[in-house]
């Protein structure tokens, strides 16, 4: 009987908790139908890639061949124009960043952009920026391996 009653308890205890658990997140657990996945944009990534395997001409097999996305990597704006239709001003402006800092990315990392969403953070994250040229504040060498460089 002792058992039991321990039992119970421990199960009172773990329903309670669950209730101020799920109170704690009842923020989240309103938007997270709203929160993109790769789960629910699982369709839209497989569109962008068949898309992007047509414009480069690419079989399955290439697609999953990490030697293949190194030999195909985008690095010309004319490419990127084709691959995810960046307005004009924005190839403009990658154009004039790639003159001073190399660029280039995957088909693979292409397919993971959002075409419509400037800000989509991978986009941001692989794309120049005008920003990257008119930075006054960095440095040449912050972490100093000039030094320390064999």
């Amino acid at each position: 009987m002792a058992v039991q009653g321990t039992i119970l308890y421990k199960q009172q205890q773990a329903e309670v908790r669950a209730k101020e658990l799920r109170q704690r997140i009842a923020d989240f657990l309103e938007q997270e139908p709203l929160i993109p996945t790769g789960f629910r944009l699982q369709d839209q990534l497989n569109e962008r890639k068949e898309r992007i395997k047509t414009i480069l001409g690419a079989t399955e097999e290439q697609w999953r061949d990490w030697r293949w996305q190194l030999n195909q990597r985008i690095n010309q704006v004319s490419t990127l124009a084709k691959i995810l239709g960046v307005p004009v001003n924005k190839l403009q402006e990658i154009d004039v960043v790639g003159k001073s800092f190399r660029w280039a990315l995957s088909p693979y990392y292409a397919s993971l952009m959002d075409p419509t969403d400037p800000n989509c953070p991978i986009r941001r994250m692989s794309l120049p920026s005008l920003y990257e040229i008119d930075d006054h504040f960095g440095e040449d060498d912050p972490m100093g391996e000039e030094f320390t460089s064999p």
